[in-house]
């Protein structure tokens, strides 16, 4: 809690008189957790912790007093009270204990306010982890209510006035990051991206006009699109610290994010399936196919007669095969004397005494080399 609001509490520690809890007691009542601190005047060792005021509960809370012998089994009872009160409490009804504010309900409390109370530099008082997650129930209670449009300006010149009639590039002048300090800064951030969430479900952000530049000044943002050389321009980050940078970086995303869902909802990808062939034929058989099968290492495989070993056939086995085929293409077949057949040898040694010859003038062609001229090489031909 704040000096202001406990400085009249003048609170004295009495570690001796630290009573031991009651945990069967706290388990069904939180509230029920003995108080192990003394506050002369005002608390008493051993009374409820539901019987002393928020405001010195928050007290106890303090970074200033984790020290004390009894903060840690306090902290851990005082949570478990809190959840319980924050399970029976309509958001909203959470009554502040800190501040020009004192005792208005959480929903009473002006927005920049809340804002300013939930930030990180609080933390260290002994309400801060109470007041922020009742802030974040009651934002998750308000949100679906509330039209983010209507979000009231919190500060400069446009203080009061709904979002929704404060020009974009005003409101992103307040965004822009070196303004992140400022307490005001995460609830305008929160309710603009909601406003430009709904304003963007009903048009296209490529349809807003560039509002900086000479060349492209009024040209719509789908349009300038197509000019990669400008968007990357544009994004530059060195250009950061222009002020139309945070919103025409936003706008970009927007619209790229619309273009990828409006392309999947018009070119939706499926899976091609596999073609199923019932028969296949015609496949090449080699040495990738020599992996094993499906039989596993201790067993055999069956012999159907499918697949044969080469050294299974035989001569005679291809002399059957040839005799059916004869018998079954209707011919008959016809004797022939083998004597009146001559072997191969006999033909190739007739073919090469037809090719000798006693004529004198005989040429040998083996004397007629690669460097012959083609005339003389006739001319011998022609003496045969």
């Amino acid at each position: 809690m704040d000096q202001h609001n406990v400085q009249d509490t003048n609170p004295v520690e009495n570690d001796h008189d630290v009573p031991s809890s009651t945990e069967n007691d706290e388990r069904d009542d939180p509230g029920a957790y003995p108080v192990p601190f003394r506050i002369p005047g005002k608390i008493v060792p051993g009374c409820r912790l539901d019987s002393i005021p928020d405001a010195l509960r928050y007290w106890a809370r303090g970074a200033e007093r984790n020290t004390s012998p009894w903060y840690e089994d306090f902290l851990e009872a005082d949570d478990r009270y809190e959840t319980f009160l924050s399970e029976r409490r309509a958001p909203g009804d959470y009554i502040v204990t800190f501040g020009k504010h004192k005792g208005k309900k959480l929903r009473e409390l002006p927005v920049s306010y809340r804002y300013w109370a939930i930030l990180p530099d609080r933390s260290s008082s002994g309400w801060y982890k109470s007041f922020v997650a009742e802030n974040s129930r009651y934002e998750e209670h308000i949100m679906p209510k509330e039209e983010p449009g209507n979000f009231l300006f919190p500060c400069g010149e446009h203080k009061g006035t709904p979002l929704k009639d404060v020009d974009q590039n005003e409101v992103w002048r307040y965004l822009h990051p070196r303004h992140a300090h400022c307490h005001w800064y995460k609830a305008l951030s929160d309710a603009n991206r909601r406003y430009l969430d709904q304003y963007f479900s009903e048009r296209s952000p490529g349809s807003v006009e560039i509002w900086f530049g000479q060349r492209y000044w009024g040209l719509r943002l789908d349009q300038a699109y197509q000019r990669r050389g400008f968007i990357a321009f544009c994004l530059d980050p060195r250009k950061e610290i222009a002020r139309y940078y945070h919103r025409f970086r936003d706008l970009v995303h927007r619209y790229r994010a619309r273009l990828q869902e409006y392309r999947a909802q018009s070119h939706p990808r499926r899976r091609r399936r596999a073609p199923l062939v019932e028969n296949p034929c015609g496949e090449a058989i080699g040495p990738w196919d020599e992996d094993r099968g499906s039989a596993d290492e201790d067993e055999e495989y069956e012999d159907d007669g499918f697949v044969c070993a080469d050294d299974e056939f035989s001569d005679e086995d291809d002399q059957d095969d040839d005799d059916e085929v004869d018998q079954g293409s209707g011919y008959s077949s016809m004797a022939v004397d083998d004597s009146a057949l001559q072997s191969a040898d006999e033909l190739a040694e007739d073919e090469s005494s037809l090719c000798e010859t006693d004529h004198p003038d005989a040429v040998d062609l083996e004397d007629v080399d690669d460097d012959t001229p083609l005339d003389v090489v006739e001319r011998r031909l022609n003496a045969l």
